[in-house]
C-alpha cells in the first residue's frame, strides 16, 4: 500500500508540475481552457481507445484471422491473461484458492504434520509480497514433505505415506498459484507460440474482455508500424490536435485516473514477427521502456517460436525493460471443449454431414488440421467419411494459391522440395537457394507470414560470429510431406515413369536412414495411387511398408508429446485412410495380418464397430467378411479364443480393468440407443460370440437371435467355417424348446403324490 500512495503522489506532483509548467507559458485563462479540454479527454479516453480497438477487431475478423463462433477455451492459457488484464483485483481468487487447500479433511492432516510453519488462511486484505511469501514458504515445505516421508515415517507411522501422496496436487495446486501471481503483477508479456495456435485469437478475446469490463485498451496489427513503435502507439492515442504536445502530461493524467479505478491502460501489439522494417525492429524494446515509465500501462506483445529466439529475444534482453515471456500452452486438450470447438466450426462454416469417430481425434489433436478441415469443406453436407489429408491439404494449398496470385506458390514449394532432396536434409533450407528477384522476395516474404504452408526464421551468431541467416521452412511436418511427395510424384509422371522410380527410390532411402518424412510420404502416394486406380503400386507399398516399423520413425522423433494411433499396423492406416471402397488386395493384406496374428483382427473390428455407430462404411460387414475369407479353420478359433481371454487373465489377477466383451456390451447398447436394431453383419458376429461362450452373461440377451429361422439359415449358408456354424447350431439347440414326455411327467406326479406333496 505504501508502494501505491508513493506512486500516485509521484503522479500528482508530475500533473501539477506540467500545469505550473503551462501557467508560466500561456496564462491562467489559457491553462484553464486547456484543463477543460485535457478533462474531456480523460473521460472520454476509454470509449474513443476502445473504439479504435472494436474496429481492429472487427478488421481481424475480415481476414479470417479471429473467428469469434468458434472460439473456445482449450487449456488454462486465457485464464493466465485473465489474471494480466484483472491484475490485483483478483488477488483474492489466489487468496481463495490458497484458503481453500486447508479447508477440508486433507488440508486439516496436512496442518497437524506441517505445524505452524506459516499462515493457512489468508485475509482478503494480504498484500501481495505476503502472499508470495507464503506460496514461496507453503510450496518448499509440501515438496520437501514429500522427499523426507520415509524419516517422517518413523515419527508419524502410516498415515505420511497418505500425506506426501496427497501433497502432490497441494504442491502443483500452490505452484500454479505462484505462476498466476507472476502474471498479476507484470507490466510487459510477450505471448509466444507457434504458428497457427491462436496467438490473434487470443490477443482478439483479451481485448474484448478489457473492453467489456470498460478497460481502455488499445489493439494494433505490428504489419500497420511503418514508423517508430512509440511514435505510432502515441499518435493513436485519442487526444485532441491541439494537445499533442502535450501526450506525455496527458497520459500521466490517464494513469492517475484509472489507479483511483484500481484500472489499467493495454496495449496489444500481434505478431511483431510479421514486421521486418528496421526501424520496427529498432524500436518495439523502446516501447516497452517509454510506456513502463506510467504505472498504470501494460504492454503485450505476441511473436511466432521460431523468430523470438533468434531475434527479438536478443533485442529485449539488451533494453533497460525485458518483458515476461509466456509460451503458449500446447497440450493434449480437453475432451469436451474440444467436441465443444468441433461443434462451433461445424456451425460456423455451416458444415453438417457428419464424420467418423477418426476424424474427430485427428481434428481434436491439432487446432491448424481443425481450421483447414473445416475452411475446405465449408457448406458441404455430405459425409465426410475419413480425414483424407491430402483432400485437405490439395484444397488448402489451392486456396492459398488463389490469395496470393503475385507469388507462384507452386513453384516455391517444389523449389524447396528440389533441394531438400538435393541436400537430403528436411527441416529448412536457405531463403537465398530459391534464387528469387528483389521484388518476388518481398512478394515471398509477405506471403510466408500470411500463411500456414511454407514460413521463414532467423538465426544468428553471437559475439563477432552475429549474423543473420534467413531459412525457408515447412510450418507442418505433415504438410512438408505432404509437398515432398507431390513433387516426387509429379517429377515421374513429367518423365514418364510408369514405375514412380524417383518416387520409391527416395522413400526406400528416407526408410533406411529413419529420417520422418517417410511415412508421410508413403500415405499421400498411397492415396495417389488408390485414385489412379494403380492397385499394383499399393500393393507394392503394403508389401514394403505395411508391417514395418515406419510409425515408430515419427514416434521416437516425437516422443515428448502424445501421439495417439488408431492402429499399429502401418498397412491397416494406409488401407483405411481410403474410406469405405475396401480393394480385393487390401483385404488380402488383412487376412495375412490376421492369421499371422489374430490381434490385429479386433484392432480393425473396434475401428469398424466405431463405423457401425457412426453410419460410415467400411464398417463390420468387412469383418465378417474377413471370418468368411479364413481357409484355415483354425484362424477363427484363435480370434474367438483371444477375444475372451481376458476375462481369464482378470479374474487370475484380481484387476479391475474392462474386458472386452464388457467393452462391446456398452457398444451395443449404444448403437441401439443411437441407429436402432443391430445390422445383420453385427448380429452375425455377436451370435457368434455368444455361441463360443453361451455362459457369458454380457452377452446372454442375444441368444435369441439363433431362433430366428431365416437369419439362422443365412449363417448356416455362408462361408463361415464349419466350426463356427456347429457353435451356433448347438447354440440353438440350447435354445430351442423341446416338448414334455408325458409319460414321464405322470410317473413324477405319483411319486410325489406317494410322498404326500402333491395330492
Amino acid at each position: 500500500m505504501k508502494e501505491k500512495i508513493i506512486s500516485v503522489c509521484t503522479e500528482l506532483k508530475d500533473v501539477i508540475d506540467g500545469i505550473g509548467a503551462v501557467q508560466t507559458a500561456w496564462g491562467l485563462i489559457v491553462a484553464c481552457a486547456l484543463i477543460i479540454a485535457f478533462v474531456f479527454c480523460v473521460f472520454t479516453f476509454t470509449n474513443r481507445v476502445n473504439k479504435s480497438t472494436k474496429a481492429q477487431v472487427q478488421r481481424f475478423q475480415r481476414e479470417g484471422k479471429y473467428l469469434p463462433a468458434t472460439y473456445i477455451e482449450l487449456n488454462d492459457s486465457t485464464e493466465y491473461l485473465r489474471y494480466f488484464i484483472f491484475s490485483y483485483r483478483w488477488k483474492h481468487r489466489i487468496i481463495r484458492q490458497y484458503n481453500h487447500l486447508f479447508h477440508g479433511y486433507e488440508g486439516k492432516r496436512l496442518k497437524k504434520l506441517l505445524g505452524p510453519i506459516a499462515k493457512y488462511r489468508l485475509s482478503y486484505f494480504t498484500s501481495i509480497s505476503e502472499l508470495n511469501d507464503t506460496l514461496s514458504l507453503m510450496h518448499d515445505k509440501l515438496d520437501s514433505v514429500r522427499k523426507e516421508r520415509r524419516e517422517l515415517y518413523e515419527k508419524y507411522g502410516q498415515v505420511v505415506w497418505a500425506i506426501a501422496n496427497n501433497t502432490y496436487n497441494h504442491v502443483y495446486a500452490i505452484e500454479k498459484m505462484q505462476d498466476l501471481c507472476v502474471m498479476m503483477q507484470q507490466k510487459n508479456v510477450v505471448l509466444v507460440g507457434s504458428a497457427g495456435n491462436g496467438k490473434t485469437s487470443l490477443l482478439c478475446r483479451m481485448s474484448e474482455v478489457a473492453i467489456a469490463n470498460k478497460m481502455p485498451c488499445l489493439l494494433v496489427n505490428s504489419r500497420d508500424i511503418k514508423e517508430d513503435c512509440t511514435e505510432y502507439i502515441t499518435k493513436k492515442i485519442p487526444i485532441l490536435p491541439k494537445l499533442k504536445n502535450m501526450t506525455r502530461l496527458y497520459l500521466r493524467l490517464i494513469s492517475l485516473v484509472l489507479f483511483f479505478q484500481r484500472k489499467y491502460f493495454y496495449i496489444f501489439v500481434d505478431a511483431i514477427n510479421e514486421n521486418d522494417r528496421e526501424v520496427f525492429t529498432n524500436s518495439i524494446s523502446t516501447l516497452l521502456e517509454t510506456f513502463s515509465k506510467y504505472s498504470r500501462i501494460r504492454v503485450l506483445l505476441t511473436c511466432r517460436r521460431e523468430y523470438f529466439d533468434s531475434r527479438y529475444k536478443p533485442l529485449f534482453s539488451a533494453g533497460e525493460e525485458e518483458p515476461y515471456i509466456f509460451n503458449l500452452q500446447e497440450a493434449e486438450y480437453d475432451e469436451r471443449a474440444t467436441m465443444k470447438m468441433i461443434k462451433a466450426y461445424m456451425k460456423h462454416f455451416n458444415v453438417r454431414g457428419p464424420f467418423s469417430f477418426e476424424t474427430q481425434e485427428k481434428l481434436k489433436n491439432s487446432l491448424f488440421l481443425t481450421r483447414i478441415f473445416f475452411e475446405v469443406n465449408s457448406n458441404r453436407d455430405e459425409c465426410m467419411l475419413e480425414f483424407r489429408n491430402a483432400e485437405i491439404y490439395k484444397l488448402y494449398f489451392e486456396k492459398i494459391a488463389s490469395e496470393n496470385k503475385g507469388v507462384n506458390l507452386n513453384a516455391i514449394v517444389n523449389s524447396i522440395a528440389r533441394y531438400m532432396f538435393a541436400e537430403f536434409q528436411f527441416d529448412k533450407i536457405p531463403i537465398e537457394e530459391l534464387h528469387l528477384s528483389s521484388d518476388d522476395l518481398d512478394s515471398l516474404r509477405n506471403l510466408l507470414d500470411n500463411n500456414l504452408i511454407i514460413s521463414r526464421s532467423v538465426h544468428a551468431g553471437t559475439g563477432i560470429t552475429e549474423h543473420e541467416e534467413e531459412y525457408v521452412y515447412f510450418v507442418f511436418d505433415e504438410l512438408r510431406d505432404f509437398c515432398l511427395a507431390r513433387y516426387l510424384l509429379t517429377l515421374d509422371e513429367h518423365n514418364s515413369s510408369s514405375e514412380y522410380t524417383a518416387f520409391f527410390s527416395n522413400v526406400t532411402k528416407l526408410f533406411e536412414q529413419r529420417l520422418s518424412p517417410v511415412e508421410g510420404m508413403v500415405k499421400y502416394a498411397y492415396h495417389h495411387f488408390r485414385m489412379t486406380a494403380r492397385d499394383d503400386l499399393c500393393d507394392k507399398l503394403l508389401k514394403a511398408f505395411g508391417e514395418s516399423d515406419v510409425q515408430s520413425i515419427l514416434n521416437w522423433e516425437k516422443r515428448g508429446m502424445y501421439r495417439k494411433r488408431t492402429f499399429n499396423n502401418f498397412g491397416f492406416s494406409l488401407i483405411f485412410s481410403e474410406g469405405d471402397n475396401t480393394a480385393s488386395f487390401e483385404i488380402d493384406y488383412i487376412l495375412h495380418c490376421v492369421e499371422n496374428d489374430c490381434r490385429y483382427y479386433w484392432e480393425i473390428f473396434w475401428f469398424l464397430l466405431g463405423n457401425e455407430y457412426s453410419g460410415f462404411k467400411p464398417n463390420i460387414h468387412l469383418a465378417v467378411d474377413v471370418l468368411q475369407r479364413c481357409e484355415n479353420d483354425e484362424i477363427p478359433e484363435k480370434i474367438l479364443e483371444y477375444f475372451f481371454n481376458d476375462s481369464t487373465k482378470k479374474y487370475n489377477s484380481y484387476s479391475n480393468g474392462k474386458r472386452r466383451v464388457d467393452n462391446l456390451k456398452e457398444w451395443l447398447d449404444a448403437i441401439k440407443k443411437n441407429n436402432g436394431p443391430l445390422s445383420e453383419n453385427l448380429k452375425i458376429i455377436v451370435t457368434i460370440l455368444a455361441a463360443y461362450d453361451p455362459m457369458e452373461f454380457a452377452l446372454e440377451e442375444y441368444h435369441d437371435f439363433v431362433l430366428d429361422e431365416d437369419f439362422f439359415k443365412q449363417i448356416q449358408k455362408s462361408d463361415l467355417c464349419n466350426p463356427i456354424k456347429l457353435l451356433v447350431s448347438e447354440l440353438k439347440d440350447r435354445m430351442t424348446p423341446r416338448p414334455t414326455d408325458q409319460n414321464a411327467l405322470q410317473a413324477l406326479m405319483e411319486l410325489l403324490k406317494s410322498e404326500g406333496y402333491y395330492e
